[in-house]
């Protein structure tokens, strides 16, 4: 089976490694939903953790790598967000999609760990990895 995110060059080129050190918040995002989408899901999480430096990029249940904050905003134009005026062509929406939605969970054990899964619906309830327990919503967001 073909892999669909082989040929997201963009979000590949932004992985600086493909192992995680420590921590990190994951990201989630499924192959179907798209690049765009993939990328637009890293600018919202940026956009509402600006104290995150990076985060490790999870697509198909698999992880794709770390990506830093840094290299998102250098590669989306600011003014490339989809509702400006006179921004479209006529033929298709400008900018990143805005359809989606950014749900996040944290670990309710200790809140340790953070997930966001980037999609159209909740889907099912992430699992914190280290304690095998259900992930919380994040009432903070």
């Amino acid at each position: 089976m073909t892999d669909p995110s082989a040929a997201w060059t963009l979000v590949r080129s932004l992985v600086r490694q493909q192992q995680p050190p420590g921590d990190l918040p994951v990201l989630e995002v499924h192959s179907v939903h798209g690049e765009e989408t993939a990328m637009a899901g890293l600018v919202a999480w940026f956009d509402r953790h600006n104290e995150d430096t990076a985060v490790l990029l999870r697509v198909d249940d698999k992880d794709l790598g770390i990506v830093d904050q840094d290299a998102v905003l250098d590669a989306v134009d600011p003014t490339y967000y989809r509702g400006g005026l006179d921004a479209g062509d006529g033929l298709t929406l400008p900018g990143l999609p805005t359809d989606f939605r950014l749900f996040e969970y944290v670990c309710p054990i200790d809140g340790h760990r953070r997930k966001g899964v980037v999609g159209f619906d909740a889907g099912p309830t992430p699992t914190c990895p280290v304690h095998g327990v259900a992930m919380v919503p994040d009432a903070a967001r």
